[in-house]
């Protein structure tokens, strides 16, 4: 007998409503649900329809005030990815899969696994 009370058979890209508008590329959470906006927000005003990506490696951006090793935890606080340092909300965002050093600047791009 098969599954009647199955509503997607993956949950890698989910059909959202966000409070904001974003655009495609963004890192969210929905709820505590890390997530990356895979289409601009419709309509540009409220309610924001979107579509997100709940799984995966991305290139974000990220600001930070120490060195971060590879594995360690990422922040989402305020629309901007960082270290445990600047974070008020507590949730992991994702993963650094590279080393970020402190000295080489406080901001860049580096690649983020999110969690499973």
């Amino acid at each position: 007998k098969h599954m009647k009370n199955q509503v997607f058979t993956t949950s890698n890209n989910l059909p959202v409503v966000l409070l904001a508008a974003a655009i495609s590329g963004a890192p969210v959470l929905v709820g505590k649900i890390p997530a990356i906006v895979t289409y601009d927000t419709v309509p540009t005003v409220g309610p924001y329809e979107t579509v997100v990506a709940t799984e995966g490696v991305y290139e974000q951006p990220y600001t930070i005030a120490a060195d971060v090793a590879a594995g360690d935890p990422l922040y989402l606080d305020g629309g901007e990815m960082g270290d445990a340092d600047g974070d008020t909300t507590g949730v992991v965002f994702g993963h650094a899969l590279e080393k970020l050093v402190f000295a080489d600047g406080a901001t860049g791009t580096c690649k983020v696994i999110l969690p499973r």
